[in-house]
């Protein structure tokens, strides 16, 4: 997939670009499926608020094959 230059703009500008209808509600499902894998595993990686709740995961896609294919 290539961005056009409009959507290179668009992410310089905000840091992030919201792209509807790239993946089939499937592959949404999936992924969200995985991401959920991904905040339930104990790595430096997945960062945590004190309460324990995932924050954020880095690199997922080195460790988990669904991110890996994404």
């Amino acid at each position: 997939m290539r961005l056009s230059d409009d959507e290179l703009q668009r992410f310089d500008d905000a840091g992030y670009l919201f792209l509807p209808g790239v993946f089939s509600a499937e592959e949404a499902a999936l992924l969200k499926h995985e991401a959920e894998v991904v905040y339930a595993m104990e790595r430096k990686e997945v960062w945590r608020e004190t309460s324990g709740a995932a924050r954020t995961a880095f690199a997922a896609h080195l460790y988990n094959e669904g991110f890996r294919r994404l």
